[in-house]
């Protein structure tokens, strides 16, 4: 029995879910996108995208 917990993002956690979001794409895309493609698109900067995210309740 899976027993995660499924929640809405809180400010201060956009770090760790870019992270994630990176790592995901840099170990799983590779398969499909080749390693360039994934070079680029997967080490990308933080920037504010999560910050917005958060505050719009979208993660």
């Amino acid at each position: 029995m899976n027993n995660s917990i499924i929640r809405l993002a809180r400010p201060g956690e956009e770090a760790q879910i870019h992270e994630a979001h990176m790592r995901s794409i840099r170990e799983i895309c590779i398969e499909d996108h080749g390693e360039e493609e994934v070079r680029g698109w997967g080490n990308r900067p933080l920037g504010c995208r999560w910050v917005e995210v958060i505050k719009t309740n979208l993660v």
